[in-house]
């Protein structure tokens, strides 16, 4: 997935979000990422200017999200936003 930035790449264990010069800008991980890499697509994780987000595959209503401002708290530990639907 391309965005204006950055660009993520997912192989079977982890997501790379790289910037568009080649450096490693962030390797997000969240509780249970390991076993959700495999479901992930286009249609659950989304890149913006600042900010990534990826619905979780185990809870439906999970959704985590990450700064990807550089020295944002929120790169190591998500937040996470609970829906009431799914």
């Amino acid at each position: 997935m391309l965005g204006k930035k950055n660009f993520i790449l997912v192989d079977n264990n982890s997501i790379w979000i790289y910037t568009y010069t080649g450096r490693l800008h962030l390797n997000p991980r969240f509780s249970g990422s390991q076993t959700q890499i495999p479901h992930l697509n286009g249609r659950c994780i989304s890149l913006g200017l600042d900010s990534l987000a990826v619905r979780d595959h185990s809870d439906q209503t999970i959704v985590h999200v990450f700064d990807l401002l550089p020295g944002a708290t929120r790169q190591e530990e998500p937040y996470t936003i609970h829906s009431k639907a799914p």
